[in-house]
C-alpha cells in the first residue's frame, strides 16, 4: 500500500487497485477461518482445530481493531488527534498502525505440533512415493500448512511479522 499512501498524485484507479489487494488477504484471510471452522476434527485433532481457530480469531480480531481506527480516524480526524493529545496546527500526519501480535493459542499449538511430529529416527521414507489415503480432507498439517501460507500473505502486504 506504500505506493498509494506515500505517492503523489495518485489517482482513483490505483488506490482501487491498493485496496482490492487489501481486500483479497482479509478476505483469504477470513476464508480459512471459516475453512477450518466448517472442518470436521476427530477426536485426536478437535485439541489443534480449537488452537487454529484461535489464532485465526486473534489475527481477524487484530485487523478489525485496525480497520475500526482507521475508519474512525479518516471519519474525524479531530476527535482522533484529540484521543491522541496532539495539537491541531497547520499539518498534520496521523498514522494508523496495524499491531500483529502474537496468539496466545500459537505457543500451545507448536508444542502440539512438535509432540506429532515422528521422531527423525522414526521417519520411513517409500521407496515408491508418498502413500494415497482414501480421506480426501486436509489433516491438521495442512490446516496450519493453510494458516501459515495465509499469514504468510497479510505479511506481504501490511510488512509486518505476525509474531
Amino acid at each position: 500500500m506504500s505506493e498509494v499512501i506515500r505517492k503523489e498524485g495518485v489517482g482513483p484507479l490505483e488506490v482501487g487497485r491498493s485496496a482490492g489487494r487489501l481486500e483479497q488477504v482479509l478476505s483469504e484471510l477470513v476464508d480459512g477461518y471459516l475453512d477450518a471452522k466448517a472442518s470436521h476434527a476427530r477426536a485426536e485433532s478437535a485439541q489443534a482445530r480449537a488452537l487454529i481457530l484461535g489464532v485465526y480469531r486473534h489475527h481477524i480480531r487484530n485487523i478489525c481493531d485496525w480497520l475500526d481506527e482507521l475508519v474512525a480516524t479518516i471519519s474525524n480526524p479531530a476527535v482522533a488527534l484529540r484521543r491522541r493529545g496532539i495539537e491541531p496546527s497547520g499539518y498534520v500526519v496521523l498514522t494508523v498502525p496495524l499491531n500483529m501480535t502474537s496468539p496466545p493459542e500459537m505457543s500451545k499449538l507448536d508444542k502440539l505440533v512438535r509432540a506429532l511430529q515422528p521422531l527423525p529416527e522414526a521417519r520411513v521414507v517409500s521407496p515408491i512415493g508418498p502413500q494415497h489415503t482414501r480421506d480426501k480432507r486436509p489433516g491438521v498439517f495442512g490446516t496450519i500448512g493453510a494458516l501459515a501460507f495465509g499469514l504468510g500473505l497479510s505479511d506481504a502486504v501490511f510488512g509486518r511479522k505476525h509474531g
